[in-house]
Parts: structure tokens; sequence; C-alpha cells
């Protein structure tokens, strides 16, 4: 999420959680009537309603796995409300009652906090097909990060279908609005649930020395919204390594490792497990 406070979720009691056929769950939630919708749109509104068994709906965003081998982890800054200094997958609150009927479109974090470009000037897109089309939020995030560049260029992508083993379910006035399938982390002591969703990159193996991951959240400083200039790292799945990204290299880090978000650790474990 590029904005530092703009969320719009709520803490929900009524939804079922239930095993399916295989190892996944199916989630059933039910929003409330509108003249009942109590929003959340701030950290501090947050700190103020403990779970109790309800979950907060909704976050999520996901991962990229480049070339079946390299993801993308950001490192949250040190004084975030939530992991600080941990390293997490491009994940965040829903915007808008559009997501949260429709949490599909929630994968829209993915494509914005961590943008890969080529030579530092071309940012690339996952072309993933109309039903997820993300040039306009990226270029949204980019400008408002003040990074400059020049013309996206689209590279294949596509979506992790044995990484949703979940399905969620969502109903407005007892009717169902939408189905979506994804990997579902579900934190039941917070209420945290995050909907996830693995999108593979084939990238030329002559390109990946350009290749250069930019982020582009941005924080409140000085009464208006700078670029948070965070650390990217490559998890390596093979090896289970993470390595610092640089121009043109990359570095294995063999001290001080950073922790992992839980949430991070469930994608990267699926999807070493898929590999």
């Amino acid at each position: 999420m590029t904005h530092p406070d703009p969320f719009c979720i709520l803490s929900l009691r009524d939804y079922e959680a239930e095993p399916t056929a295989g190892k996944g769950m199916t989630y059933r939630i039910h929003l409330p009537v509108r003249e009942e919708l109590k929003w959340i749109h701030d950290h501090e509104s947050l700190k103020k309603r403990h779970a109790n068994g309800n979950i907060l709906w909704l976050s999520g965003g996901g991962a990229y796995v480049i070339n079946q081998e390299w993801v993308p982890l950001v490192q949250r800054t040190f004084f975030s409300p939530t992991n600080p200094g941990k390293l997490t997958l491009s994940t965040g609150r829903a915007e808008s009652l559009e997501e949260l009927l429709h949490p599909q479109k929630i994968i829209r974090e993915l494509f914005e906090e961590i943008v890969l470009f080529q030579d530092n000037e071309t940012p690339l897109i996952p072309d993933l097909g109309e039903d997820f089309c993300c040039e306009s939020s990226m270029r949204r995030c980019l400008e408002l990060a003040h990074i400059s560049f020049r013309r996206f260029q689209k590279i294949p992508a596509r979506l992790d279908p044995s990484l949703q083993p979940d399905c969620v379910e969502v109903y407005d006035g007892g009717t169902l609005k939408s189905k979506t399938r994804g990997l579902i982390h579900h934190d039941r002591e917070s209420g945290e649930f995050n909907l996830l969703f693995a999108v593979h990159l084939k990238i030329e193996m002559a390109l990946i020395p350009s290749i250069i991951f930019r982020d582009t959240e941005c924080i409140p400083l000085h009464g208006q919204l700078s670029p948070a200039n965070r650390n990217v790292f490559l998890y390596h799945l093979p090896t289970e390594s993470i390595y610092t990204c640089g121009p043109n290299k990359h570095l294995k880090v063999e001290r001080e490792t950073p922790s992992i978000t839980n949430h991070a650790l469930l994608m990267l474990q699926k999807l070493q497990g898929a590999c």
C-alpha cells in the first residue's frame, strides 16, 4: 500500500470456516447491511478494535516467483505498526468496499509494492489478462514514489493454481457476491486475514542482470508522503537462502538474516513444496 493509512477494513464476527476436500479451507464471509458497517480506516482505530474471535477483513497481495526460483521480499520499516523490520510479501489492506466484496482485487498490492525494472527505466508489467490489468495502479504508485520511467513493458505471467488451495465466499445481504481461490493465512489470535496469490514470471536469463527491484511504498514525513526506500531481498527457493538486491549482482546474506513474517513463511513453504 502506497498511502500510509487510508485502508478500509471491517472487524467481522459473522463468518464460517471449514476444511474442504484436500488440504484447503473454505471461508464464508457475511457482510453487514450498509447501515451497520463500522469501518476501520487507520492504525490508531485498529489498535482499539481487538479481534475477540473476529476477522479483520481484508488484507492480501502475494509474491512474484521468478523463473521458479526467486521470490522478492521487502523489509518493513523498523517503525512499522506491524511486523517492524521483518521481511514480508507485497501485501496490504483493502481500500474500498469493492475489494471487500470481490477480494480477488486485493492482488493489486502485489503489483504496487515491488515493481521490477529493466535497466532502471522500464517497469515490467505482469501480463495476466484483462481481469488483472494493473498498469494504472502501478503508474500511480510510481508517480507518488517519485520514480521516473519511460514506458511499461509486459512480461509473461501466470497465477499458480497449486497455490490456491483455499476458497473464500463473500455474501452481501444473503447473496453470494464472489468466490475467490487463493492461499489464506488467518491469524486467529490477532484476527489478521491475508488472501495471497503467487504469480510466476518468466524472464530470459540474459535479462536477469539488468533487472532492478524498486519499492514504491510511501510514508508520511514532514506533512507529506515520501518514498520509504525499503530494502528488497531475494529468497532463493531451492537453497532457502536470502540475497540482497544490487545493480547487476545479488549477494548472499551470511549474517543477521532478518526474520520473516508468518504469512510470508506460509507462502514460501507452499512454494518450496510445489517446486
